[in-house]
């Protein structure tokens, strides 16, 4: 962070200010945040290339999550229809309870 930004007075990503009160079970209290304060405020972005890394990084990991949530699920309904089937074959008799 440049001495620019730090000595602008406006609260960067990390930092609470002084300033903001908490209420009784912790809360930060909102401030509102001017048209001329908000234009003002410094905004990094990564240079393009590496936001097409991000992005790539995130869709790879996405997928990876997408596919697993699949697997999942397909479980789920493989077990549903176990179950289903158990059910049938006690209840027609094709199986005993044993106790």
């Amino acid at each position: 962070m440049s001495r620019a930004m730090k000595d602008s007075g406006i609260p960067w990503i990390g930092e609470t200010p002084k300033n903001w009160g908490t209420d009784a079970i912790g809360s930060l209290y909102s401030l509102s945040l001017s048209a001329s304060a908000f234009g003002e405020l410094w905004v990094i972005v990564p240079i393009l290339t590496e936001q097409h890394q991000i992005a790539d990084y995130l869709d790879n990991k996405c997928a990876e999550i997408d596919n697993l949530i699949a697997i999942k699920q397909q479980k789920i309904e493989d077990l549903k229809d176990y179950k289903k089937s158990i059910i049938y074959e006690y209840v027609t008799g094709k199986k005993e309870c044993i106790f």
